[in-house]
């Protein structure tokens, strides 16, 4: 099951985070948000979106390796998501 995935809809993406009811940040959730992080950084998104599906956005998590992965991790998503920042 994927608990993160891109969707696109008229120039606008969005990473949803889909693992409800709470959204909990695990090491499948980090790899799934580096794939469609991935994705949404190859489309052609004008806006991006996150939001998650049911009725919490995230509830954080206590994975044991989630910090290692996490480091790694956020590089990563800060230079994918600014592909979408305009450049002045």
């Amino acid at each position: 099951m994927t608990t993160v995935r891109f969707e696109q809809d008229h120039g606008v993406g969005t990473i949803v985070l889909a693992n409800p009811p709470s959204n909990r940040i695990s090491s499948q959730f980090a790899v799934d948000l580096r794939a469609a992080v991935h994705d949404a950084s190859l489309s052609d998104s004008r806006v991006l979106v996150i939001r998650s599906d049911g009725p919490n956005f995230c509830n954080g998590g206590q994975c044991p390796g989630v910090a290692r992965k996490e480091r790694r991790l956020v590089p990563h998503v800060h230079r994918r998501v600014q592909q979408f920042v305009p450049r002045h």
